[in-house]
């Protein structure tokens, strides 16, 4: 019995869901890597710095190490704002697809955006701390 065009067009389209379904899973992954990194790397970094304080004999800069405390606790913040972006765009993105409404999808994709600027900024806030913990010592 021959295939039909119309059976191979169903197929194609299978394959190509179950692509882009992956691409999802793969991109929300990345983003969560992305997201636990940089609340891991700003908040060892304040824990780091207050644990060589106790160990230093010299005299420690103390405004510098206000400034890196600072960065480093702005950029958990940010992290843990992006996560609450992403979880939000989500929501939009599942809604868009539910209700088949492109308009909610747009948004779900500048919140998308935000979050992942605000990973960016959080990253930002890391590298300043660690300037301002090197002057310090």
């Amino acid at each position: 019995m021959p295939i039909t065009p119309e059976e191979i067009q169903l197929e194609k389209d299978k394959i190509n869901s179950e692509r882009e379904l992956e691409l999802l899973r793969a991109v929300m992954q990345f983003s969560m890597i992305a997201l636990r990194t940089s609340i891991l790397i700003n908040g060892a970094a304040a824990i780091a710095v207050m644990t060589f304080m106790g160990n230093v004999d010299k005299p420690i800069d103390m405004e510098h190490i206000k400034h890196s405390l600072t960065c480093w606790c702005v950029g958990v913040f940010l992290s843990a704002t992006a996560m609450v972006f992403g979880y939000v765009a989500q929501q939009y993105h599942l809604s868009a697809f539910q209700a088949d409404n492109e308009d909610l999808n747009i948004i779900g994709s500048r919140m998308g955006k935000l979050s992942a600027f605000l990973i960016v900024l959080s990253i930002c806030c890391f590298f300043l701390g660690l300037r301002a913990a090197i002057r310090a010592f």
